[in-house]
């Protein structure tokens, strides 16, 4: 079986130092969760394994794929503030809508989502947990709804790889725990699956079905922002 990620000397510098690397290893589990500190390189790190920000030495390969093209072409992001942020003062209907439309041919016709539509476009995310109706504004979701919003978005996408970024960012630990485990859900029906988190804590990841590694991205001095390095690197 492929391995999800391997790297071989990966690393990425720019302006102002080395953001990440040189990193080796094989992760062979099809959940991986990218561990580090603010600063350390783990967004850069996962926008590097989605074919969003070019490496500066060494070789990634995600499901076997390498190279920019081919890593974006199979992968949709979540999460990554200043990327996929969601506009607040629209409603969950009119969010899913504009990703179909954006993912439909140019010549289909894509209605307006209702409740029903939003339901079938948003289950492989939420699985059993509820799913807003279509005129919910997004300002009214808690943390871990939008967060599976954002990854609902991601998988209409159709990827062979799913890659969040902040799981940790809904603070709510009972919450992120419910994300997680649906998280292994998913990676459990054949996506690869990559997050990141400032640490790796074991007990919110006792709900996963599937064999879980922890990947961790060491830094010594704060990295520049992500949104910065997307204009300088790639």
């Amino acid at each position: 079986m492929t391995a999800l990620l391997q790297a071989n000397d990966i690393a990425l510098n720019a302006a102002r130092g080395s953001v990440y690397g040189p990193l080796n290893f094989t992760l062979d589990a099809p959940f991986g969760v990218v561990t580090g500190t603010r600063g350390s390189g783990k967004t850069c790190f996962l926008l590097t394994a989605a074919g969003r920000m070019k490496p500066s030495s060494g070789t990634l390969t995600v499901r076997g794929a390498e190279g920019l093209s081919a890593l974006r072409n199979q992968s949709a992001i979540a999460g990554f503030d200043g990327i996929d942020t969601l506009e607040e003062a629209v409603t969950v209907g009119d969010a899913v809508t504009e990703r179909a439309r954006w993912n439909a041919p140019w010549y289909a016709l894509v209605r307006r989502f209702d409740d029903v539509a939003v339901v079938r476009a948003l289950v492989p995310a939420f699985g059993s947990h509820p799913i807003p109706a279509a005129k919910t504004m997004i300002w009214d979701l808690d943390e871990d709804t939008k967060l599976l919003l954002r990854i609902g978005l991601a998988l209409m996408d159709a990827p062979d790889v799913l890659i969040v970024d902040g799981i940790d960012h809904v603070h709510d630990l009972r919450a992120q725990a419910a994300v997680i485990t649906r998280l292994g859900e998913i990676a459990a029906s054949g996506i690869g699956v990559l997050v990141s988190a400032s640490a790796f804590e074991p007990a919110l990841y006792a709900g996963v079905s599937v064999p879980v590694t922890e990947i961790p991205v060491s830094q010594t001095s704060p990295a520049p922002h992500a949104q910065t390095l997307l204009e300088e690197l790639v």
